[in-house]
């Protein structure tokens, strides 16, 4: 192995409700236990990446991505499978956080 990516999340970042996106410097952390356990699976890969994997000549990165859809991801609580059921079923969708701004990437990009 040459490479590895490894994939985290966009929770990784500390939520101080700022109006711009995330930076790859921002402050990581959360407010929550899946928030905080996600932030700590980066310092997780750095430390890897530094004590081990960098000294073998293994380039290690990770890429957070925000809200991935496609794929074949049907689970509940989710926006877009819940919003097909719905419309399958017609019932009316229950929108848990419309206050919420999220960012959308498929699977394929």
């Amino acid at each position: 192995v040459r490479v590895a990516v490894m994939i985290t999340t966009d929770k990784v970042y500390r939520n101080k409700e700022w109006l711009y996106p995330y930076r790859e410097d921002d402050t990581l952390g959360g407010h929550d236990p899946y928030s905080a356990s996600k932030a700590a699976s980066e310092i997780v890969i750095a430390s890897y990446r530094d004590a081990f994997l960098a000294k073998q000549g293994v380039a290690v990165a990770s890429a957070r991505a925000g809200n991935v859809i496609g794929g074949g991801d049907w689970s509940t609580d989710r926006l877009l499978p819940d919003a097909v059921r719905a419309w399958q079923s017609g019932q009316t969708l229950a929108i848990r956080s419309p206050q919420a701004i999220r960012p959308w990437q498929h699977v394929l990009e």
